[in-house]
């Protein structure tokens, strides 16, 4: 073999290498899917701690319709506190075009974020409770994502 058809080959089997190893656009489901990612705390003073509480999760939609209307006021998202049974309904954020990056796809996250002393109080005589809470959000198709829980919240005085 002369050292051109060698080089030639070589340059076919590189190109070959480079063709297949070219990524490819994701594919997502046009149900939204959500992945728990956790919280800023797990232990809650109900006597001292007056901040906020985060819960923090990743969200994938197939067909990318969520957060394109910038005056969406329908409920899309659900945090449900299991413990109790209460459940707190919140639009999902618009997020614009330029934040989109072009896919059919929308792949990000978010953040759910309560005020202690209003989410989290002790019933009177109650020294210690605790609270697990469960998010779900509904694309503008109206399909529901799959459920995630928190950790279990260590409330106390």
């Amino acid at each position: 073999m002369t050292k051109k058809v060698a080089g030639f080959l070589g340059l076919l089997g590189t190109i070959a290498v480079l063709s297949a190893c070219q990524k490819k656009d994701a594919t997502y489901s046009d149900i939204p899917e959500i992945t728990y990612q956790g919280m800023n705390m797990t232990h809650i003073n109900a006597l001292t701690d007056s901040g906020d509480w985060y819960m923090y999760y990743d969200f994938v939609d197939g067909n990318g319709d969520l957060g394109t209307k910038i005056d969406d006021t329908e409920m899309r998202v659900f945090l449900t506190n299991v413990i109790t049974g209460a459940e707190y309904r919140f639009p999902f954020p618009y997020i614009g075009q330029q934040e989109r990056s072009g896919k059919k796809y929308l792949k990000g996250y978010g953040n759910i974020r309560l005020n202690i002393p209003t989410f989290f109080p002790l019933a009177p005589g109650v020294a210690n409770d605790t609270a697990v809470f469960s998010l779900s959000i509904k694309d503008e198709a109206g399909n529901v994502s799959n459920l995630i829980h928190t950790d279990t919240i260590y409330i106390y005085r």
